[in-house]
This record gives structure tokens, sequence and C-alpha cells, in this order.
């Protein structure tokens, strides 16, 4: 209930947005930090509904807390602002950008059930019965972003014929893009092969973060290229970031020799 009401009141200043603005809420940097914990929460409602477990409202409520706060706390513009030329087209900014970003709010919510998977995993010894269920959890979850993100290249596609005479130019964040749905897409065609299976699934979930995180996050800031345009300015590594790598890292390394 709680987190559902959260939702409500995530909705409705959205949609004030989308009212101010006359545009789809994604427009810079700071609405996709809006956006992404949106679409998790909401997909995670949904999935509740199903299977009534838990997993999905705490690890949504947890990436939704993380990121909201992350939104008010670092240095970005906030306010409402006209876009630039090559975003003016409300129909595709519409179709591609809210489905690219929503991809990365399905795929952030199986990072975080990844952790979940992989701290019980280490809590428990590697033996215990919800981990089968999380695993399935977060198959899911995984399912659902890798559909998101590559319906999103394929728009971002169209839309690029449209602006710039071409579908596909390896522009950066094309690049990356495409880089973080081959990681996903290998991820999944390796637990139905049974080639990955528990927590080596959840390993390379949370190690095809930070393809994720480039795509998203230092594309946008400190490589050149068209889709540089998301509101940000290039700066020194931010250190609550260096920290999370690092601390991620070792987590990463901690877990995988548990596992050996």
């Amino acid at each position: 209930l709680l987190l559902g009401a959260g939702f409500f009141v995530h909705t409705a200043g959205i949609l004030m947005r989308v009212v101010l603005g006359g545009r789809p809420p994604v427009s810079n940097f700071y609405e996709t930090m809006l956006w992404i914990p949106f679409v998790a929460v909401g997909l995670a409602l949904i999935f509740e509904r199903v299977y009534r477990v838990g997993y999905f409202g705490t690890a949504a409520g947890c990436l939704g807390a993380i990121v909201l706060a992350l939104a008010d706390a670092v240095p970005l513009d906030s306010s409402i602002s006209p876009v630039v030329a090559v975003l003016r087209s409300n129909l595709w900014l519409t179709i591609h950008v809210l489905t690219i970003v929503a991809s990365y709010g399905a795929l952030s919510l199986a990072v975080v059930l990844a952790h979940l998977y992989a701290i019980l995993y280490l809590a428990r010894g590697g033996f215990h019965h919800a981990l089968q269920e999380l695993d399935i959890f977060l198959y899911r979850a995984l399912q659902v972003g890798v559909v998101l993100l590559a319906s999103g290249i394929i728009l971002g596609g169209v839309w690029a014929n449209a602006s710039w005479g071409r579908y596909w130019g390896w522009d950066p964040k094309e690049t990356w893009a495409l880089l973080t749905l081959l990681w996903y897409l290998a991820l999944l065609h390796g637990r139905f092969a049974g080639w990955l299976s528990g927590i080596g699934v959840a390993l390379s979930t949370i190690g095809g973060f930070f393809l994720l995180l480039m795509t998203y996050y230092g594309v946008s800031f400190y490589l050149v290229g068209l889709h540089s345009y998301a509101g940000g300015h290039a700066k020194p590594l931010p250190p609550l970031l260096v920290a999370y790598l690092i601390a991620e890292l070792v987590f990463l390394a901690v877990v995988g020799l548990f596992a050996l």
C-alpha cells in the first residue's frame, strides 16, 4: 500500500511536468532520473499483482528511494525548459525515448533483484528455497528489460533515419546501447541453454549494469556524439560513483569467490 501510494504521487508529479512542458517527461537527464524509478515501481506492482511475493516491491522500493534521492542531490537542471531542435518531435520523443529509458528501469529492477539473490546466497550458504523463486523473478525482469531495450534501439534507428538520414551510424550512444543489449541477450540465452544458472545469472546481471551505466550516464556526460544533449556537463568522475563502482567490484569478487 505504501509503495502504491508513492507510485500514485510520483504519477501525479510526472503528469504535472507533462502538462506544464507540453511534452513527454524525458527530455533531459533529470527527467530520465524520474522516469526510471517510475517504470521500475510500476513494473514491480504488476509483478506483485501476479506473484504476490514481496521481492519485487522490496527491490523497486529500494531502487526508487536511491534514484529519487540522487536526482535531488546531484547538480542537474530540474527546470522545465524547451528541448533541443533534434528532440522536437513529440511522437518520436514519446515512442523512442520513453521506451529506451523504460528499459533502463526494468533492467535496474533486475539488478536490484540480483543483489537480493546474491545477498541471500551469501547469508544461507547457497541453499535456500527462496533462491529458486528469486531466480525466476530475476529472469522475468530481465526479459521485460531486454524486450524494451531492443524495441527502443529499433525505434531509435527509425527516428535517426527521419532526423539524420541514416538508421545506424555507430554513434557512442548507439554503440553502447547495442553492447548492453548483446550482454543481456547473451545472459538470457545462456540461462535458457543451461550454461548459466542461479548465482551465475545474478552476477552477470550485476556485471551488465556497468555497461548500462556507461550507456545511460557515461555517454551523456563524457563522450561526444549526436546524443550528447541530455543536459549534463562533463566533470571529474563523481566520488560517489567511484565509491559505488569500487564497492560493486568488491561485492562481485566476494560473491564470486564464495560461489567457487
